[in-house]
């Protein structure tokens, strides 16, 4: 009975646990605060004794704190200095590269005018040479068939035998000769020039060939445009329109023969190289 009155009721161990427990709880809570508190109260004493360094810091921190709208200012002051300052000029824009729609356009026709240009001299220099070509084919014609006439008239060789004998008119003349147009050269070959009229669609043309003994007759050369003839002209350069003539008896063979046109004048001229007597006459045979 003393023990428990001198403690209390059965209670008070329970009530002392509590207090207990809130006095610690309450240390702890107090326990962070702890390091502020002395901070302060070593502040206080520093204020209270008068310390210079614990000045001159305030001081410095209300001289700075009052620096602050000045330099706020200065800034404010400066940016818009900077704002309002004429900006240097920019550099120059370099020109676009490359062409424009305009300079396309216009490299386009003139490319377009310059194809057309070489088409057409194109065109016209195919033309002129197609021409040159057929005029030299046909010039080459005409010179390889005056040829073909002036070798077999120049190979003519007076012969005595009135079969073999050269003959002659316009429309014709034959004798032997050494230059055949066909046969081996240099045998003595009967080659026959004639003019005979062949009509065309177009009308009337005359045709000069060549003939070797029995053989084929060649067309040579046709002209349209006027009448042929053959003539004979003796030593003394007169010319007959056939052969022998009856001014020359002794002449086995005529000096010259041409072929003329009744439009365009002589056509083809050749001389006869033979020698004047013939090598056999038919009083030497018998």
């Amino acid at each position: 009975m003393q023990d428990r009155h001198a403690y209390g009721t059965d209670s008070a161990p329970g009530e002392a646990l509590t207090q207990g427990r809130a006095l610690i709880q309450g240390q702890a809570r107090l326990q962070p605060q702890a390091p502020r508190l002395r901070g302060q109260a070593r502040l206080q004493d520093r204020h209270a004794s008068g310390d210079p360094a614990l000045g001159d810091r305030h001081g410095a921190h209300r001289v700075l704190r009052g620096q602050a709208p000045l330099r706020g200012q200065a800034l404010s002051r400066d940016r818009h200095r900077d704002h309002h300052a004429p900006h240097p000029p920019k550099p120059p824009t370099p020109p676009p590269s490359g062409l424009t729609l305009l300079e396309t356009l216009v490299v386009l026709v003139l490319v377009a005018l310059l194809g057309t240009t070489m088409l057409q001299g194109i065109g016209f220099f195919s033309g002129q040479y197609a021409v040159a070509q057929r005029s030299n084919g046909q010039a080459f014609a005409s010179s390889l068939r005056q040829r073909w006439f002036v070798d077999s008239v120049q190979g003519l060789h007076p012969y005595g035998m009135a079969a073999q004998r050269f003959v002659g008119d316009g429309a014709s003349f034959a004798g032997v000769t050494l230059q055949p147009l066909f046969a081996e050269p240099g045998m003595l070959v009967r080659a026959r020039w004639s003019i005979a009229p062949r009509g065309t669609a177009t009308g009337a043309a005359w045709q000069v060939a060549y003939q070797e003994e029995d053989g084929a007759e060649w067309p040579i050369f046709a002209d349209a445009e006027g009448e042929l003839a053959f003539q004979y002209a003796d030593a003394a350069g007169q010319w007959h329109e056939r052969w022998p003539a009856a001014t020359a008896p002794l002449e086995w063979t005529p000096t010259l023969i041409r072929l003329t046109s009744a439009t365009r004048g002589d056509l083809w001229l050749a001389r006869v190289e033979a020698a004047p007597l013939p090598l056999h006459t038919e009083a030497t045979l018998r």
